[in-house]
Protein backbone atom coordinates (compact mmCIF):
# COMPACT_ATOMS: atom_id res chain seq x y z
CA UNK A 1 0.00 0.00 0.00
CA UNK A 2 3.21 2.14 0.76
CA UNK A 3 4.36 1.34 -2.38
CA UNK A 4 1.42 2.62 -4.46
CA UNK A 5 0.80 5.70 -2.57
CA UNK A 6 4.78 6.08 -3.14
CA UNK A 7 4.42 5.81 -7.30
CA UNK A 8 1.19 7.96 -6.88
CA UNK A 9 3.21 10.70 -5.75
CA UNK A 10 5.85 10.58 -7.46
CA UNK A 11 3.86 10.72 -11.02
CA UNK A 12 2.23 14.00 -9.37
CA UNK A 13 5.62 15.90 -9.06
CA UNK A 14 6.55 14.70 -12.22
CA UNK A 15 3.47 16.39 -14.30
CA UNK A 16 4.10 19.41 -12.01
CA UNK A 17 7.84 19.86 -12.74
CA UNK A 18 6.41 19.69 -16.75
CA UNK A 19 4.03 22.12 -16.63
CA UNK A 20 6.09 24.63 -14.73
CA UNK A 21 8.77 24.05 -17.43
CA UNK A 22 6.46 24.96 -20.40
CA UNK A 23 5.26 27.86 -18.41
CA UNK A 24 8.18 29.29 -17.63
CA UNK A 25 9.32 28.69 -21.27
CA UNK A 26 6.31 30.39 -22.23
CA UNK A 27 6.11 33.57 -19.89
CA UNK A 28 10.42 34.14 -21.12
CA UNK A 29 8.89 34.03 -24.34
CA UNK A 30 6.26 36.80 -23.82
CA UNK A 31 8.65 38.90 -21.93
CA UNK A 32 11.42 38.83 -24.85
CA UNK A 33 8.61 39.80 -27.34
CA UNK A 34 7.48 42.69 -25.34
CA UNK A 35 11.07 44.23 -24.89
CA UNK A 36 11.46 44.04 -28.78
CA UNK A 37 11.58 47.85 -29.87
CA UNK A 38 8.37 48.79 -31.53
CA UNK A 39 8.75 49.70 -35.32
CA UNK A 40 6.44 53.14 -36.11
CA UNK A 41 5.15 53.62 -39.69
CA UNK A 42 5.51 56.68 -41.31
CA UNK A 43 1.97 58.56 -41.63
CA UNK A 44 0.50 58.01 -45.11
CA UNK A 45 -0.76 61.17 -46.76
CA UNK A 46 -3.31 60.94 -49.22
CA UNK A 47 -3.61 63.16 -51.94
CA UNK A 48 -6.12 64.45 -53.00
CA UNK A 49 -7.17 65.51 -56.73
CA UNK A 50 -7.38 69.10 -57.45
CA UNK A 51 -11.53 70.00 -58.07
CA UNK A 52 -10.20 71.61 -61.43
CA UNK A 53 -8.37 68.89 -63.74
CA UNK A 54 -8.33 71.49 -66.78
CA UNK A 55 -6.89 74.29 -64.57
CA UNK A 56 -3.30 71.68 -64.10
CA UNK A 57 -3.56 69.51 -66.79
CA UNK A 58 -4.67 71.58 -69.62
CA UNK A 59 -6.72 69.84 -71.89
CA UNK A 60 -7.82 67.13 -69.93
CA UNK A 61 -11.62 67.58 -68.67
CA UNK A 62 -13.11 66.89 -65.40
CA UNK A 63 -15.22 64.27 -66.48
CA UNK A 64 -14.47 61.48 -69.18
CA UNK A 65 -16.60 62.07 -72.82
CA UNK A 66 -17.23 59.31 -74.95
CA UNK A 67 -18.25 59.82 -78.41
CA UNK A 68 -21.43 60.24 -80.07
CA UNK A 69 -22.87 57.53 -81.66
CA UNK A 70 -23.43 57.08 -85.02
CA UNK A 71 -26.96 57.58 -86.68
CA UNK A 72 -28.80 54.66 -87.48
CA UNK A 73 -29.67 55.19 -91.58
CA UNK A 74 -33.73 55.50 -91.86
CA UNK A 75 -35.17 52.37 -93.83
CA UNK A 76 -37.94 53.65 -95.85
CA UNK A 77 -38.63 50.54 -97.81
CA UNK A 78 -36.46 47.52 -97.45
CA UNK A 79 -38.50 45.83 -100.30
CA UNK A 80 -38.72 48.01 -102.36
CA UNK A 81 -39.84 47.14 -105.96
CA UNK A 82 -38.78 48.96 -109.24
CA UNK A 83 -41.47 48.53 -111.03
CA UNK A 84 -44.69 49.50 -109.52
CA UNK A 85 -48.65 50.80 -110.64
CA UNK A 86 -51.09 52.32 -108.82
CA UNK A 87 -54.85 50.74 -108.19
CA UNK A 88 -57.33 52.67 -106.09
CA UNK A 89 -55.16 54.94 -104.83
CA UNK A 90 -52.45 52.66 -103.23
CA UNK A 91 -49.24 51.77 -104.75
CA UNK A 92 -48.80 48.24 -105.66
CA UNK A 93 -45.42 46.18 -106.67
CA UNK A 94 -45.59 44.58 -109.57
CA UNK A 95 -43.62 41.71 -109.64
CA UNK A 96 -42.60 39.38 -106.35
CA UNK A 97 -39.71 39.77 -104.54
CA UNK A 98 -37.91 36.51 -106.68
CA UNK A 99 -37.72 37.78 -110.12
CA UNK A 100 -39.48 40.34 -112.56
CA UNK A 101 -42.40 38.16 -113.08
CA UNK A 102 -45.57 40.33 -112.57
CA UNK A 103 -47.00 37.63 -110.31
CA UNK A 104 -48.52 40.45 -108.16
CA UNK A 105 -49.76 42.05 -110.82
CA UNK A 106 -52.04 39.00 -111.61
CA UNK A 107 -53.35 39.32 -108.36
CA UNK A 108 -55.32 42.01 -109.21
CA UNK A 109 -56.35 41.17 -112.88
CA UNK A 110 -56.85 37.48 -112.02
CA UNK A 111 -60.74 38.28 -112.99
CA UNK A 112 -59.99 39.34 -116.24
CA UNK A 113 -59.25 36.04 -118.22
CA UNK A 114 -57.57 38.10 -121.02
CA UNK A 115 -55.60 39.88 -118.42
CA UNK A 116 -54.70 36.32 -116.97
CA UNK A 117 -53.67 35.14 -120.51
CA UNK A 118 -51.24 38.06 -121.45
CA UNK A 119 -49.72 37.18 -117.76
CA UNK A 120 -48.54 33.51 -118.47
CA UNK A 121 -47.36 34.60 -121.87
CA UNK A 122 -44.96 37.51 -120.56
CA UNK A 123 -43.73 34.62 -117.82
CA UNK A 124 -43.55 32.13 -120.28
CA UNK A 125 -41.52 34.34 -122.54
CA UNK A 126 -39.38 34.91 -119.09
CA UNK A 127 -38.68 31.69 -119.22
CA UNK A 128 -37.73 30.94 -122.70
CA UNK A 129 -35.10 33.94 -122.63
CA UNK A 130 -33.61 32.11 -120.02
CA UNK A 131 -33.23 28.98 -122.19
CA UNK A 132 -31.99 31.20 -124.81
CA UNK A 133 -29.04 32.07 -122.42
CA UNK A 134 -28.28 28.20 -121.93
CA UNK A 135 -28.07 27.41 -125.51
CA UNK A 136 -25.86 30.83 -126.14
CA UNK A 137 -23.57 29.45 -123.25
CA UNK A 138 -23.45 26.17 -124.47
CA UNK A 139 -22.35 27.75 -128.30
CA UNK A 140 -19.74 29.74 -126.82
CA UNK A 141 -18.29 26.67 -125.21
CA UNK A 142 -18.08 24.50 -128.15
CA UNK A 143 -16.66 27.33 -130.16
CA UNK A 144 -14.13 27.58 -127.24
CA UNK A 145 -13.56 23.84 -127.31
CA UNK A 146 -13.54 23.63 -131.22
CA UNK A 147 -11.01 26.40 -131.53
CA UNK A 148 -8.81 24.13 -129.15
CA UNK A 149 -9.31 20.50 -130.03
CA UNK A 150 -8.44 21.54 -133.71
CA UNK A 151 -5.28 22.70 -132.92
CA UNK A 152 -4.55 19.00 -132.01
CA UNK A 153 -4.95 17.76 -135.61
CA UNK A 154 -2.55 19.45 -137.75
CA UNK A 155 -0.02 18.42 -140.67
CA UNK A 156 3.99 18.63 -140.36
CA UNK A 157 3.87 21.95 -141.88
CA UNK A 158 1.25 23.42 -138.84
CA UNK A 159 -1.67 23.23 -141.18
CA UNK A 160 -5.02 21.71 -140.11
CA UNK A 161 -5.74 18.78 -141.11
CA UNK A 162 -9.40 17.84 -142.64
CA UNK A 163 -10.30 16.29 -138.97
CA UNK A 164 -9.30 19.39 -137.62
CA UNK A 165 -11.00 21.92 -140.05
CA UNK A 166 -14.27 19.67 -139.68
CA UNK A 167 -13.40 20.88 -135.51
CA UNK A 168 -13.28 24.33 -136.47
CA UNK A 169 -16.18 25.01 -138.50
CA UNK A 170 -18.42 23.28 -135.90
CA UNK A 171 -16.45 25.85 -133.35
CA UNK A 172 -17.85 28.43 -135.58
CA UNK A 173 -21.09 27.09 -135.76
CA UNK A 174 -21.50 27.30 -131.63
CA UNK A 175 -20.14 30.89 -132.28
CA UNK A 176 -22.84 31.46 -134.58
CA UNK A 177 -25.79 29.72 -132.40
CA UNK A 178 -24.61 31.99 -129.32
CA UNK A 179 -25.12 34.75 -131.24
CA UNK A 180 -28.60 33.83 -132.83
CA UNK A 181 -29.26 33.05 -128.67
CA UNK A 182 -28.57 37.01 -127.85
CA UNK A 183 -31.09 37.97 -131.04
CA UNK A 184 -33.73 35.62 -129.55
CA UNK A 185 -33.59 36.46 -126.44
CA UNK A 186 -33.30 40.55 -126.98
CA UNK A 187 -36.30 40.28 -129.49
CA UNK A 188 -38.32 38.25 -126.28
CA UNK A 189 -37.47 41.05 -124.28
CA UNK A 190 -38.70 43.34 -126.45
CA UNK A 191 -41.80 41.74 -127.16
CA UNK A 192 -42.63 41.07 -123.85
CA UNK A 193 -43.34 43.95 -122.13
CA UNK A 194 -46.07 44.38 -124.36
CA UNK A 195 -48.06 41.60 -122.80
CA UNK A 196 -47.93 43.77 -119.60
CA UNK A 197 -49.49 46.44 -121.23
CA UNK A 198 -51.95 44.16 -122.66
CA UNK A 199 -53.24 43.09 -119.40
CA UNK A 200 -53.55 46.43 -117.95
CA UNK A 201 -55.39 47.47 -120.63
CA UNK A 202 -57.82 44.26 -120.77
CA UNK A 203 -58.52 45.09 -117.24
CA UNK A 204 -59.46 48.53 -117.33
CA UNK A 205 -61.74 47.87 -119.85
CA UNK A 206 -63.33 45.52 -117.86
CA UNK A 207 -63.24 47.55 -114.83
CA UNK A 208 -63.34 51.35 -115.96
CA UNK A 209 -64.22 52.64 -112.65
CA UNK A 210 -60.94 51.56 -111.12
CA UNK A 211 -58.48 51.42 -113.48
CA UNK A 212 -54.70 50.26 -113.04
CA UNK A 213 -51.68 52.79 -113.97
CA UNK A 214 -47.97 51.36 -115.01
CA UNK A 215 -45.92 53.47 -113.29
CA UNK A 216 -42.27 52.00 -115.00
CA UNK A 217 -41.14 52.59 -118.00
CA UNK A 218 -41.78 49.76 -120.96
CA UNK A 219 -38.35 49.46 -121.68
CA UNK A 220 -36.30 46.23 -122.29
CA UNK A 221 -36.27 44.26 -118.15
CA UNK A 222 -33.44 41.27 -117.97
Amino acid sequence: MSGKLLLFITRITLICVLFQGCGGAFASAINEANQRPQVTLPPQTVVNPPPDLNSTYPGVPNQPTAPKPFKKPDVKDAFHCERQFLYKGQTYGCDSFVQRDGERLRLIVADVPASTQEIDDYQRNRKNVKRAAYVGSMGLLIFIGGFLLSRSFTNQDGSLTNTGKSIRIAGFGGLGLTVGSVLVGFGLLYKNESHIDNAVRFHNEAHPNTPITLQFSKELNL
